[in-house]
């Protein structure tokens, strides 16, 4: 369920035994906390920073002296995603454990920025127990618009095309977004707009600015480029299978952009066929001005062969990523 569903049941008096919060940020956590708080105003109180599943269980299964049951948060649980580093004899016990859960408990855990591996039998019996909590979907509009609404409380103006940028350089979480917009309020001191100078000088480029840039990288044969920025993404920690997606993605954007403009297409008809804003379509048209539709096609086919091969079989991912960049 989303996050204002989540929070009516909770402020209803509905407090589930096991919660997994995905990717909320600090203030709907801190939000949620509350409730549980009122709701449960002599409860225990534990936190585990760190994923501790011997400690969580162990605290779970110990009397509370305080009489009123404990609330138990996990504020890290790589050990549902695809890769960790929890030993399995932890996860096992964890499983064994949750089978039935001890009364007057409740369980939090926080998953944030963690891809959940959904085959993993652990997954599945959590997925299956908690009550999972997520953001809400919200659409491109409405980021523009809090984009917005938080630069216009501070005083400033900012263009149509500049909040465009600034949106694609954003991550698409509220208090993440504070963080880089504090720092861009601060770079523009003594101005009345925001501008794109400020922007780029404050706020680093995201993963799809980054697969923006190896695509044309690639478009332009400079593979060596394309292949260093990669390094460098994993070396920040990102996952190869997600990039690959992205990859593949973007070049399918390129592809589609590029035959409707061989059909007569217009911008406006673009972006009613595609439902994308007319900023990601002039960028495509100007990423394939050179670019042949058989190109386009080959490169679409490798990225998909890539794609399978990634999910499928047991070669080294780097190995694989790097090549389809050199067939590209």
């Amino acid at each position: 369920m989303n996050y204002t569903t989540a929070k009516k049941q909770m402020q209803e008096g509905s407090i589930a035994p096991f919660y997994l919060w995905q990717d909320l940020d600090q203030v709907q956590k801190e939000r949620l906390l509350a409730i549980i708080q009122e709701q449960r105003p002599e409860a225990e109180w534990i936190r585990f920073p760190e994923e501790d599943l011997p400690s969580l269980i162990a605290e779970a299964e110990s009397y509370s002296f305080l009489g009123e049951g404990k609330v138990i948060v996990l504020e890290s649980c790589t050990f549902l995603s695809t890769k960790t580093e929890v030993p399995k004899e932890e996860i096992e016990a964890f499983q064994a454990f949750s089978q039935q859960l001890p009364e007057e408990v409740i369980l939090i855990f926080y998953c944030d920025g963690q891809k959940l591996d959904k085959r993993k039998q652990v997954t599945k019996q959590v997925l299956k127990q908690a009550v999972s909590v997520t953001q809400e979907e919200w659409k491109e509009k409405d980021w523009k618009n809090y984009l917005r609404q938080q630069i216009q409380t501070q005083g400033y103006a900012i263009s149509e095309e500049n909040l465009q940028f600034l949106f694609q350089r954003l991550p698409q979480k509220r208090d993440e977004i504070k963080k880089e917009l504090e720092k861009l309020f601060l770079y523009s001191t003594g101005e009345q707009e925001i501008t794109k100078e400020g922007i780029d000088a404050t706020i680093e480029p995201n993963l799809e600015e980054h697969l923006f840039a190896i695509s044309d990288h690639l478009l332009e044969r400079n593979v060596g480029e394309a292949v260093r920025i990669y390094r460098q993404l994993k070396v920040q920690g990102e996952d190869t299978i997600k990039m690959n997606y992205l990859l593949l993605m973007q070049i399918r954007l390129l592809l589609q952009v590029k035959i409707l403009q061989e059909k007569g297409y217009s911008k406006e008809q673009m972006q009613k066929a595609l439902g994308i804003h007319p900023y990601r379509i002039e960028l495509a048209k100007r990423q394939t001005r050179q670019v042949s539709l058989k190109k386009l096609e080959t490169m679409y086919r490798y990225a998909v062969e890539v794609e399978q091969a990634l999910k499928s079989t047991g070669m080294d991912e780097d190995f694989l990523f790097e090549l389809l960049l050199s067939r590209l």
